[in-house]
């Protein structure tokens, strides 16, 4: 279940034989209080008809949710108050948070300066106190928080990632002071370093925590509607998948499912197709996610980056590494003075884009229309409306309306290939030798000419493209990362505190494998990020857990090498300066349960079978007979021409003159110009 602001998506798939049903529930039409959890029950009741199954043959639920940061962006939860070093009350505002100086009195996710306090105390970057926790202090913010207002608090002191005694002191004074305020200390949310960063996650953390909490109990009600009882596991923003547990404690890893579902779906489906290193586009209303994905599995990076509305800084927690751009359905056409044209994303509003097409204001939604690029059209949309918002902007340019239709879908495009064109070339990747999969509502109909504009062939459409995050969740694997700053010397020196903190991390990740995945066997793995004194690169490298911990000088030869031969890769020399491990990581993992997507014999070529109508869709300023298909009867081996649209539920797949796409044996469209061979890829 992708259960989103506006739409949930249900896919269920039989482990046995790898068949899948889908459903789109549309949560507008229901009452926020009940409402949402009768969608989902009646959305399950749908697909077990469907499958021909009772409710109780369900024996898993993974589900993924982006409330938490539609929550955050809107600025809907808690007001909280934010207990700190005295001196660091600014910490949520550094400049270095913004790129100026800041003059502003407030920050977002419900916190202002006002409800921020200072404690006298100190512990230094090695864990040593260096000033005690001054208790009446303590005792004076706390209650002029509780006076003022604040429904939780959060308790972010410095340095708390080396020794956390100062905070779980706090904690104790404020039961004290009130024994049922929801309390957040940082050093549960976060060991590494950066009092910005573990502040961040802190607040946010508490924040969000309401609103995970009400859409599992939201998830629990469907399931009880719907006489289901199965296991239920929440996916995280690195694509890995937790217990409803894990998330209410920590749902600021939660943040965002939906996007991270989407690229190990996407990752699936490459992998599947043969074409394991790929980008990917979900594309939909407000915005489109793009990633890349390299031997068939999406990058992580260790940073989550915030949206710009939430004004806060990234967070020092791993998420799957997806670069997110403005560019939908939703976005906006308009003139400028100069005379020209401009396609945006409206500004939001309640942490929503303003509906698409306004009453002047055409969308890109109604330049698909105009062009005649919908098999189908949905009942939500007008097209009469839209053809008078797109007459009265052609007007404004001088130009007939196809052509001012072809103009916003044409900026459109340009906006999305530029972002996948960065995502390769950051990386030193050529977008030509890399595949293109493309999902989400609107991602079918722009492949083609965003694989055209960016060099990626083949274009991948899924099956099921409009719910291919909901395909991520099922593959995601169980893992937890837990990391810690140490800031050693690579050598004799710091050779005891990493020995140390093997064995601690080491323990939680085995203890997390016990209690989330008892019954699977897991593995854990241990990553050390590694930089010379006085340098911001940094470079991560792979370490086995018992050779740190039982070896000695020639252990940490091995990180000194790699980290040369990083430095040596990216600058072209090795400084002479001491190396230090900066941060020791521990990562849990176990499998998914595996299921198979059905694999399908190649057929005949020829696609009449599924050819429904023929309709006129403008390509390149003509409108041309076009050829349209229903999905659901397309079968391997069929070879579609363009001009053609592929229609299914929720998604139309638009072929353009020139190119032509195969149906391979997942039944997924890949989509290349028209006489290219397979071969010619990379």
């Amino acid at each position: 279940m992708d259960v989103g602001g506006t739409h949930a998506d249900l896919l269920l798939v039989d482990d046995a034989s790898g068949r899948a049903h889908m459903h789109k529930a549309s949560l507008l039409a229901h009452d926020p209080a009940g409402g949402v959890a009768a969608a989902l029950a009646a959305g399950l009741a749908e697909l077990t008809r469907t499958a021909g199954i009772r409710p109780a043959d369900i024996v898993e639920v993974v589900h993924g949710t982006s409330a938490p940061i539609d929550a955050l962006v809107a600025g809907h939860g808690p007001r909280l108050g934010l207990l700190v070093t005295q001196g660091f009350e600014q910490v949520l505002q550094p400049p270095r948070m913004h790129g100026r100086e800041s003059a502003t009195t407030d920050t977002h996710a419900g916190l202002d300066l006002a409800l921020t306090r200072g404690i006298a105390e100190r512990i230094s970057a090695s864990g040593d106190a260096i000033a005690p926790l001054d208790e009446a202090s303590a005792r004076h913010a706390i209650g002029e928080l509780l006076a003022s207002g604040a429904q939780a608090l959060t308790v972010c002191l410095l340095h708390a990632h080396a020794n956390p005694a100062h905070e779980l002191r706090v904690k104790a004074l404020i039961r004290e002071a009130d024994e049922q305020i929801p309390v957040t200390l940082s050093h549960e949310i976060s060991l590494e370093a950066g009092a910005a960063e573990r502040a961040t996650a802190t607040v946010i953390n508490a924040y969000v925590e309401p609103v995970m909490r009400h859409c599992l109990g939201t998830l629990e009600e469907s399931l009880r509607r719907a006489e289901a009882s199965p296991r239920v596991s929440i996916v995280q923003s690195t694509g890995a998948r937790a217990s409803r547990a894990q998330a209410l404690a920590t749902p600021v890893h939660a943040l965002f499912a939906g996007q991270a579902g989407g690229a190990v779906g996407a990752a699936h489906v490459a992998a599947l197709a043969g074409y394991p290193d790929a980008l990917t586009i979900d594309m939909g209303g407000s915005s489109t996610h793009v990633a890349l994905i390299r031997d068939g599995v999406a990058r992580v990076s260790g940073q989550t980056t915030l949206p710009p509305d939430t004004a806060l800084a990234p967070l020092n927690l791993s998420s799957l590494d997806v670069r997110t751009i403005a560019a939908g359905g939703a976005m906006l056409a308009r003139t400028l003075a100069s005379g020209s044209l401009q396609v945006a994303v409206p500004a939001v509003s309640n942490g929503r884009p303003a509906p698409s097409g306004s009453a002047r204001a055409p969308s890109l939604t109604d330049a698909n229309l105009v062009l005649g690029r919908f098999a189908v059209v949905p009942p939500s949309l007008d097209i009469r409306a839209a053809e008078e918002r797109i007459g009265a902007l052609a007007r404004d340019l001088g130009v007939e309306p196809h052509r001012a239709a072809e103009g916003i879908v044409d900026i459109a495009n340009e906006n999305i290939a530029g972002a996948l064109r960065r995502t390769a070339l950051e990386k030193g990747l050529d977008p030509a030798r890399l595949a293109l999969v493309a999902h989400g509502g609107a991602g079918p109909m722009h492949a083609c000419a965003l694989g055209m504009l960016s060099g990626c062939t083949p274009v991948i459409v899924p099956r099921h493209a409009a719910v291919l995050p909901a395909l991520g969740f099922l593959c995601a694997p169980w893992s937890h990362q837990f990391a810690q700053t140490l800031g050693v010397h690579l050598d004799d020196r710091g050779l005891p505190a990493i020995r140390e903190a093997v064995e601690r991390l080491q323990a939680r990740a085995v203890a997390w494998l016990a209690h989330e995945v008892p019954s699977k066997d897991g593995k854990v793995r241990m990553r050390a990020d590694v930089a010379y004194a006085g340098s911001g690169f940094q470079t991560s490298v792979s370490v086995d857990p018992a050779t740190l911990r039982d070896g000695g000088s020639p252990a940490l030869s091995t990180l000194i090498r790699a980290l040369a031969d990083a430095h040596r890769e990216r600058f072209g020399f090795v400084p002479d300066t001491p190396a230090r491990l900066v941060t020791l990581r521990a990562i849990a993992s176990a499998s998914a349960d595996r299921f198979e997507l059905p694999r399908f014999k190649p057929g005949e070529a020829d696609p009449r079978a599924a050819h429904m109508r023929q309709v006129q869709a403008c390509f390149d300023g003509a409108f041309l007979n076009t050829a349209v298909y229903d999905r659901d009867r397309l079968q391997a081996g069929h070879h579609i021409a363009g001009p053609a649209i592929i229609a299914e539920r929720h998604a139309s797949t638009l072929i353009h003159p020139g190119h032509a796409a195969e149906v391979d044996a997942f039944h997924n469209l890949l989509i290349r110009p028209q006489g290219a061979r397979a071969s010619d890829h990379g």
